[in-house]
């Protein structure tokens, strides 16, 4: 069941944004809602032009796949998107977990009581990454802190408008 939650995270980590984005809207936040989809944006940017400047293969092409007693359906779903090689197997950093870690933070910024759901859902999303083979601890570091940075100049830019 590990494994299938850690590759439904994988496989679903775009859908973290609709939590936060439905909250500020129903919430009568609306103005926030281009700051959180811009942040989200702004990681996803930021991985991948620093994967155009250093692109780097990851571990799946290299590595077995993982033991048939940990496949269920969430893992065929996710080897099926990826088999055609997605990305080129690009691995440097992780837009899987700069995306994430950026969600959570303003997952916990802006919807505070949602925090275990963000928490869970982003570091089930990180986990997934290594677990699955999709990336080595390095891409992770390196997308943990692109995810940081894009967050922190996404609050910064939205304290001066808001």
């Amino acid at each position: 069941w590990f494994s299938e939650f850690l590759h439904l995270c994988y496989v679903s980590y775009f859908l973290m944004a609709f939590p936060l984005i439905l909250h500020l809207e129903f919430t009568g936040q609306r103005e926030k809602c281009p700051w959180a989809l811009g942040g989200a944006l702004l990681s996803l940017l930021a991985t991948y032009m620093v994967n155009i400047f250093i692109p780097a293969l990851g571990p799946r092409p290299l590595l077995p796949l993982l033991d048939e007693s940990l496949r269920g359906p969430c893992w065929s779903a996710v080897q099926g998107m990826v088999r055609e090689g997605a990305a080129a197997a690009a691995a440097f950093p992780s837009g899987h977990t700069s995306l994430s870690v950026a969600l959570l933070v303003l997952g916990i910024r802006w919807h505070r009581p949602a925090w275990p759901l963000y928490l869970v859902w982003a570091g089930g999303t990180i986990l997934a990454t290594v677990y699955g083979r999709f990336h080595y601890v390095l891409d992770v570091a390196a997308g943990l802190v692109l995810g940081l940075a894009s967050v922190a100049l996404t609050l910064w830019q939205a304290r001066k408008s808001l």
